[in-house]
């Protein structure tokens, strides 16, 4: 079992998934059971070429995703609507900077 099997309780995140793209190519390391793929491709496409953007929230109707950005590594959370994504990072955040070490 790994950390983001523990992360995923159904109330607040609802799906996750872990993207490396260190080398330059589309490498899904972890994906959950109910992982929309789409959000991959809109992960790969946004961050390709710019690395620059530290984290991101994508809102569609049913969920948000927060996608958090560490070294070309990153974590793709599918959070409940109702979540503030930007508070739910700044209690994350830390734990998982220790994870991807």
């Amino acid at each position: 079992m790994s950390f983001l099997d523990i992360l995923i309780d159904g109330e607040i995140v609802k799906e996750a998934a872990f993207a490396d793209l260190t080398k330059g190519e589309k490498k899904l390391v972890y994906k959950g059971t109910t992982f929309n793929k789409e959000i991959y491709k809109i992960l790969y496409f946004i961050f390709k070429d710019s690395m620059r953007v530290k984290y991101m929230v994508i809102a569609s109707l049913e969920r948000k995703y927060l996608i958090i950005n560490y070294d070309k590594k990153f974590v793709i959370l599918g959070l409940n609507a109702e979540v503030n994504a930007e508070n739910y990072l700044s209690q994350i955040k830390n734990t998982i900077s220790k994870i991807l070490v």
